[in-house]
């Protein structure tokens, strides 16, 4: 699938603190931890997501996005 800009955040959830759970269009999961402030990781049920993993680029970029907004309302 090529995400471009179809992709998009279909549903977040605030799991427990410091953690949010993102459900994507194309049905893939990211987990995100913040902490201190910033983001501290990312994740799948699996396993780690480096920040430039190119395979979740537009997830991570998405995820970025909501944080920011949220920072800077």
């Amino acid at each position: 699938m090529s995400h471009g800009e179809n992709l998009r955040i279909t549903h977040r959830l605030k799991y427990q603190r410091g953690e949010y759970r993102f459900t994507f269009s194309d049905g893939k999961m990211v987990r995100c931890f913040v902490a201190m402030g910033g983001i501290a990781g990312y994740a799948t049920e699996l396993a780690d997501i480096e920040a430039d993993n190119p395979r979740y680029a537009e997830h991570l970029k998405l995820i970025n996005q909501w944080y920011e907004e949220q920072m800077n309302p």
